[in-house]
């Protein structure tokens, strides 16, 4: 996980320093907890971590962010306005800090259910067969070999479309690892030339010596820009590479069934044995199957809001308060980014939801149309996550419809910000154009 840079933040506090007071007590504090926060903030730039601390790099830079937090928040309680808007921007980077972790993690999350997911689509078919077999078995013998065989031709029709699907996500998962790698490279290179920067700087004097510094901060900013994009990006192929593994799941499943069907074509052409017999072992195998897909359908659903969604609500928290403390700042383009940063979370959530729904809608429409009166004990988690995906698509309109217009604000400024706002302009059309793509109710 890449730390945010909050140097350029750190910088405007030590510029800010020599602001407090020394004889004016509230002052003083203020300038001891600025210290004190100024002090964390650069432990964080570490590239390492510290004897002792057994914990991985990114996690003990967040958590030692998060250890500036008290100090700045008293900055912002006995500080002058320079100094609290300062630790107002320090700490709402803080907080954006902290819900990208959340967010990274809801995605790693998410990703590591698409086993599960193929999982319940292997025990669908199952039943199916199952089923199947029960059904065929009800049926006239002498209608049963054309009804296989013309399930067998939908099955392929099925798995032709589900090849051109898998077809579609390959190109779109390499397209988009094409752009990461491209973000990658760009950061790599704005990275080193900071460093060049910092050592020309570290023996240069005066008025050279602050342009150097400068000049590196700013690319180390941009590189950050960059590098955060990239794993938004990352965060996307994650979500494309599980529509991808699940598809290949259902393909096989397809494969199995198709299988499965034509041995029954010879089966019926060969087999003498009881039916009656033959019934009653293909119910209990049925009844078997079902209850092996009901749970494994329950502990997907659970998986979902135990280890997903209660991580994307640590994150959209996390991400409000970032937020509402940079909305106390004079700086709108931080505002914007804050803004446009909640509509990414929400967005990943809502497609999340989008993906796991798919597949139990799927379950849901098929142990229907064969067993109509097992499908409620289904249902209801679809109807459940349905409804929150609904609750969510309100929250995101809000944020969105919010952050356009101060994207709007921004784009006729010109210059940088104008740049910075169209390109925010975008990233919001393209969540929007997720979160359609995404509804389950649509």
């Amino acid at each position: 996980m890449r730390q945010p840079t909050l140097a350029l933040a750190a910088m405007s506090l030590m510029a800010l320093a020599p602001l407090a007071g020394c004889g004016e007590e509230p002052r003083s504090a203020a300038q001891r907890h600025l210290d004190a926060a100024i002090h964390t903030v650069s432990q964080a730039q570490y590239g390492f971590v510290p004897e002792g601390e057994d914990m991985p790099l990114a996690d003990y830079r967040l958590q030692t962010l998060e250890q500036a937090v008290s100090d700045l928040q008293q900055v912002i309680d006995q500080g002058t306005r320079e100094q609290q808007i300062a630790a107002q921007s320090m700490l709402a980077d803080i907080h954006a800090a902290a819900a990208r972790a959340h967010r990274r993690e809801a995605g790693d999350q998410f990703a590591a259910l698409s086993k599960r997911s193929g999982s319940v689509l292997s025990h669908l078919a199952a039943y199916e067969r199952a089923h199947g077999r029960v059904a065929r078995l009800d049926r006239d013998r002498a209608l049963l070999r054309e009804q296989i065989n013309e399930e067998i031709r939908e099955q392929r029709t099925r798995h032709e479309q589900l090849q051109s699907r898998r077809e579609q996500l390959q190109e779109e998962r390499e397209d988009l690892q094409a752009r990461q790698d491209a973000l990658q490279e760009d950061v790599d290179t704005a990275q080193a030339r900071a460093r060049q920067l910092r050592d020309q700087a570290f023996v240069a004097e005066g008025d050279e010596q602050y342009d150097l510094e400068e000049e590196a901060a700013q690319l180390l900013l941009e590189g950050e820009k960059q590098a955060i994009e990239a794993e938004q990006l990352g965060i996307q192929i994650d979500l494309v590479q599980t529509d991808l593994t699940l598809t290949e799941q259902q393909l096989a499943s397809i494969d199995k069934l198709v299988e499965d069907l034509q041995a029954q074509v010879e089966e019926v052409q060969t087999q003498t044995q009881q039916m009656t017999d033959r019934r009653a072992e293909a119910e209990a195998d049925r009844t078997e199957a079902l209850d092996v897909l009901r749970n494994e359908y329950e502990q997907l659903t659970q998986a979902y809001q135990s280890a997903v969604r209660s991580r994307f609500e640590d994150a959209r928290q996390r991400a409000g308060q970032a937020t509402d403390q940079v909305g106390q700042t004079p700086d709108r383009t931080a505002q914007l980014a804050r803004r446009v940063e909640q509509s990414q979370i929400l967005a990943d959530q809502i497609a999340a939801i989008g993906s796991l729904g798919q597949v139990l809608q799927v379950v849901v429409d098929r142990v229907e149309q064969v067993q109509p009166e097992q499908a409620r004990a289904f249902s209801n988690s679809l109807a459940e996550l349905i409804e929150q995906q609904y609750r969510l698509m309100e929250q995101a309109e809000q944020t969105l419809d919010a952050a356009r217009t101060a994207a709007d604000e921004l784009a006729g400024s010109g210059g940088d910000t104008g740049a910075f706002a169209q390109q925010q302009q975008a990233r919001l059309d393209a969540h929007r154009e997720r979160i359609r793509n995404a509804d389950l109710d649509g």
